[in-house]
């Protein structure tokens, strides 16, 4: 997803492959349940003593009962249990086959160790069972979970996927395999695992098994396999790979935390995380010590990180040991942020160099305010039937069977809320969108409404008419009829800009300066979040080599030839061509401007005695295939056209034509809006 954020100039090249958290109901019992196939001893086993000890109720069910349960059960419960069966390799089938079941319902404390902590009981291993089992019942209101990865993934390659883990997040989990590593490091605390030192976790012959090389980043590093590989730098400078991870309130690293580390912001507005830094003797804040963050879209892999704004002269804590870092975006995702101490001031992640992460999800407001404007593409003109606007039949318009008309039911039909209006109009140019009112019709000029408005979501087909299009149309049904009196200027390299002002360039470089500030003008009447969607115009004609046998003998197609239809088509195309760079300039002046591309496939052939770029539509005038397939009304006549037609009609989309770019247009709202 290219999404806009607002902050600091200057990019940090990085990787990332880091994922949000699910939300479901409230635990509303005081049982924890325990998967029984991953503990030793069922109630006995420490996890079950620990849960009692508390005053709690385990509950130890086999795998067929495990797998029974709904995500409504399995959120009844105060934590879920999948434990360490004494160094097991064989993964718990009944829970990886059930992650869709029992994820969504954790909402609390998640603790996931990648070590076997009941079989070194005696170790450290008990101590270390028993704080993840307090951690995960921590929150009453909540259903937490409490993981040990057991011996599962000890020799495993690095960035093995975790299936289990899924539950938490899809993809959000690769471990590697550290075969028996014995040195480990905590770096981060919570009152629930008071008590665990390095003594505690390390020297037990075999103290890791396996370790994160890929986890989300709301998920706090509790402790790691130091200076095993440099997966991870700590908030304390040391370098190694995570081992025992938690999510939860009251987590803090150290000496360099975070806060908060998970949010959900609505598009558009603010959001700020505060570093703080304490000196790592006294624990005192540290001032004068430069911080820098930066946020990515989890979604890109390797991806562009933009610097966030800090609160501070020069990015340096200030007396309290804190830096705190803002920015918005512009559409909606799921972002990881970094916050680093760049000791050597280069702008980037060193090995070694503190950091700490925090996750936060860009949402859409509940409902979406979209605005339909331009001509009459735009308008659904091509569509049979009285108008929908009695009071403003100029227009023409029929808002719900209009390309937006239809794209804008497909996004109900998804569950979006959709505050639809639409002042498309039929003969509009760019004047009439920026200032003119338009003339024989009630329409202001079309960014009134923005003004008045702010949509969030504005569509836009706009320029046909300022290239005449439907002026070259005529001229070719009067060539047909008197040649030699009236040519049919079809030829792109012809086009003149219809009522070019004083100063302004009459060729295809004078639409694309009008297409230019009519975008950004809209633009920046939208919210900052908003979208603007821009289409092309479809292609009227088929190959002529894919026509009716009739149209193929007599090489016409209506009062068009063969080679006026291609060069027709090959205009449609360079119409498209210059509607596509200047969506790219207005994206350059203003953010959120979005081309959709309603042509077929365009390639380059020989027309009128050059190359040109050109594209048929398959279903379009004059094709072989059965008229119910048709995506463009024919030449209706100005006399007598076909029952609930007009010859304004002539060629626009018919409604299959109109439902085709709806289509198109929904694969871009997908892509950047929903």
């Amino acid at each position: 997803m290219n999404r806009k954020r607002t902050a600091l100039a200057g990019v940090v090249i990085i990787t990332a492959a880091l994922v949000a958290m699910p939300t479901q109901a409230n635990a509303v019992t005081n049982e924890v349940l325990i998967l029984g196939s991953t503990v030793s001893g069922g109630t006995s086993s420490i996890e079950a003593q620990e849960i009692s000890r508390l005053g709690l109720t385990p509950v130890v069910v086999d795998d067929a009962t495990w797998s029974a349960k709904s995500t409504t059960d399995f959120a009844r419960y105060r934590a879920l249990v999948l434990g360490d069966a004494t160094c097991s390799s064989s993964r718990p089938a009944a829970a990886e086959s059930t992650t869709d079941k029992w994820g969504p319902a954790v909402t609390g404390s998640v603790l996931i160790n990648g070590t076997d902590p009941v079989f070194h009981a005696s170790q450290g291993g008990e101590a270390i069972t028993r704080r993840g089992v307090d951690f995960a019942v921590g929150d009453a209101t909540k259903t937490g979970v409490y993981v040990s990865l057991s011996c599962y993934y000890h020799d495993t390659a690095s960035h093995t996927p975790v299936p289990l883990l899924d539950a938490l997040r899809p993809g959000g989990f690769t471990v590697t395999g550290v075969g028996c590593y014995n040195d480990a490091h905590i770096v981060a605390t919570h009152p629930a695992l008071d008590g665990l030192t390095d003594e505690t976790l390390s020297n037990w012959s075999c103290s890791v098994h396996e370790a994160f090389d890929t986890w989300p980043a709301d998920f706090t590093v509790l402790a790691m396999a130091r200076d095993f590989g440099s997966a991870f730098t700590s908030s304390d400078g040391t370098v190694g790979t995570p081992y025992i991870l938690a999510s939860g309130q009251g987590l803090r690293s150290f000496p360099l935390s975070l806060s908060p580390t998970s949010a959900e912001v609505p598009v558009g507005a603010t959001h700020t995380v505060t570093a703080t830094l304490l000196d790592s003797a006294t624990r005192q804040p540290a001032p004068g010590v430069l911080l820098r963050a930066f946020a990515v879209d989890v979604g890109d892999g390797l991806s562009v990180a933009h610097p966030l704004t800090c609160s501070t002269s020069l990015c340096q804590t200030d007396a309290a040991g804190q830096v705190r870092f803002s920015y918005t975006s512009t559409a909606p995702g799921e972002d990881a942020i970094t916050v680093w101490n760049d000791k050597n001031a280069d702008n980037r992640v060193d090995i070694g160099e503190a950091q700490v992460r925090a996750a936060v999800t860009w949402v859409r407001s509940t409902s979406t305010t979209w605005l339909a404007l331009g001509d009459s593409y735009s308008a659904g003109v091509g569509i049979p039937g009285p108008v929908d606007n009695p009071t403003n039949v100029a227009c023409r318009t029929h808002h719900d069977r209009s390309y937006a008309g239809q794209a804008k039911q497909l996004a109900v039909d998804a569950g979006h809320t959709i505050a639809f209006q639409f002042a498309a109009c039929m003969n509009a140019e760019a004047a009439d969108i920026l200032s003119r009112p338009q003339a024989g019709t009630e329409q202001l000029p079309q960014l009134e409404y923005v003004k008045a408005l702010k949509p969030d979501l504005v569509t836009l087909t706009i320029g046909g008419n300022d290239i005449r299009f439907p002026a070259i149309a005529r001229g070719c049904v009067l060539n047909s009829v008197v040649p030699y009196l009236v040519r049919c200027p079809v030829d792109s390299n012809a086009m003149r800009l219809d009522e070019p002002k004083r100063g302004e360039r009459a060729s295809w470089d004078g639409l694309y300066d009008r297409l230019v500030r009519t975008y950004v003008a809209i633009r920046k009447e939208q919210p900052q979040s908003g979208d603007l969607y821009v289409t092309t115009y479809p292609v009227p004609f088929d190959t002529p080599s894919h026509w009716k046998l009739v149209n193929q003998v007599t090489r016409r197609c209506g009062t068009f030839s063969a080679v006026e239809a291609q060069q027709a088509n090959a205009m449609s195309v360079r119409l498209g061509d210059t509607i596509y760079r200047a969506v790219q300039e207005a994206n350059r002046q203003v953010s959120n401007v979005h081309f959709v591309d309603w042509r077929p496939p365009v390639t380059s052939e020989r027309i009128g005695g050059r190359v040109q770029r050109v594209a048929y539509d398959p279903n379009g005038l004059c094709s072989r295939n059965p008229i119910s397939n048709a995506t463009m009304n024919p030449l209706f006549s100005p006399v007598a056209p076909p029952a609930g037609y007009d010859w304004h009609d002539s060629f626009h989309p018919t409604q299959r034509g109109y439902a085709r770019g709806a289509a198109v247009l929904t694969d871009e709202l997908n892509r950047y809006t929903w």
